[in-house]
């Protein structure tokens, strides 16, 4: 079963994300610096949350995402339709599959779909117990609920339609690039 919530219940649903966000926003700042020493030597923990609160302004969802792949994720390849992230940094190293290979980004979608049920891939006719981003109606560019197994660990997984949501992953090399430049043009405009 699927959640329908009205745009006021959204706003309040978001306003609680948004609250929570400043510890989860840090830890995953945390995670970034340390996965990525070279980060540290462009600015400081504190300009890169600035800088990162410049991406996607109209998303609806605000916090730092993670995916453990068995090779290191650069860039989106939007010839896959989902990519499961995961709010939980925990859940994704709980697999020893990912051998360190864990991704942290953020997103921008601005439709989402909010799911009670566990997030799976399964035909949903063949498993009514799941939702299955990939059979939801395209309207949504996301769908937002838990993994099978996520429970112990807390937090949300978010399945995005990789054609229809960007993703920016922190730590890349397009991401040193523009925080460099981020942190340049703050250079300068202090320095007047």
């Amino acid at each position: 079963m699927e959640i329908l919530i009205t745009e006021n219940q959204f706003r309040e649903l978001s306003n609680i994300l948004i609250e929570s966000n400043s510890y989860e926003m840090q830890s995953g700042i945390d995670f970034v610096f340390n996965k990525n020493p070279l980060l540290a030597s462009i600015g400081t923990k504190k300009q890169y949350e600035e800088y990162l609160n410049q991406f996607f302004p109209n998303s609806k969802f605000k916090d730092i995402v993670y995916h453990g792949s068995l090779k290191e994720l650069k860039e989106i390849d939007k010839r896959y339709y989902i990519t499961f992230w995961s709010t939980s940094l925990d859940y994704v190293m709980s697999s020893n599959l990912w051998k360190g290979n864990i991704a942290a980004a953020i997103i921008n979608t601005k439709n989402p779909m909010f799911s009670d049920k566990p997030l799976g891939s399964s035909d949903p006719e063949l498993d009514p117990e799941i939702t299955s981003p990939a059979y939801t109606p395209e309207e949504y560019d996301s769908v937002i609920g838990v993994d099978y197994g996520q429970e112990k660990y807390g937090g949300k997984t978010i399945a995005v339609k990789n054609k229809f949501a960007e993703t920016h992953i922190l730590g890349s090399d397009k991401d040193l690039k523009l925080f460099k430049k981020f942190t340049n043009k703050k250079k300068w405009f202090f320095n007047i």
